[in-house]
């Protein structure tokens, strides 16, 4: 186990001076807390935005710091992108780390037991930085954690035909019905 500071540099994201709504429009992507959570962050908004090193890059973790913690890694479709202030960057410290390993781990149900007692406010729920820092990641070899994560790919891919295969019964289910009350007229 090493601790998450050991392993990445942490930071918020960019706190801009106007609300991201009234930003003109341009092509960097930003990447609020709630967008954490999308499948697909295809549609995030897009700014005008000029400071290099504020842009996310591949293997970077978002988390969200308020509400739901939720953590996901930065992949190069992403960008060019830009995590707001309600997001904390996790970067890398060396390229060899495996940052998908470490947001599962934090996504896990172990890993939000270890956010949840790190978790401050009555209402909304924050994360602070220096709480952060000290959490302890498993830090297992790297073939381990490419063969968990060649798992996890497989029981997600599993999982979304199972989801398929529920909704096209259903629909089956649904099909019936009507037919049946098409027949009874």
């Amino acid at each position: 186990m090493m601790e998450l500071s050991q392993l990445f540099t942490i930071s918020t994201g960019y706190t801009f001076r106007d609300a991201i709504a009234r930003l003109d429009r341009g092509d960097v992507g930003v990447v609020q807390s709630g967008d954490i959570t999308s499948a697909n962050l295809a549609g995030i908004t897009r700014v005008m935005f000029d400071k290099v090193d504020h842009l996310l890059r591949p293997g970077d973790i978002l988390l969200s710091s308020r509400g739901k913690f939720v953590a996901r890694t930065v992949t190069p479709d992403l960008l060019p992108a830009v995590a707001a202030s309600s997001v904390i960057v996790l970067r890398p410290v060396s390229a060899d780390l495996n940052s998908r390993f470490v947001a599962r781990f934090l996504n896990s149900a172990r890993g939000q037991e270890v956010l949840s007692r790190l978790e401050s406010g009555s209402h909304i729920k924050t994360l602070r930085l220096s709480d952060l820092k000290s959490i302890k990641v498993p830090q297992p070899p790297v073939i381990e954690q490419q063969t968990v994560m060649k798992l996890h790919d497989n029981l997600t891919e599993q999982q979304k035909l199972l989801n398929l295969k529920n909704q096209l019964l259903k629909n089956i289910d649904d099909n019936l019905i009507a037919k049946s009350q098409g027949a009874a007229k």
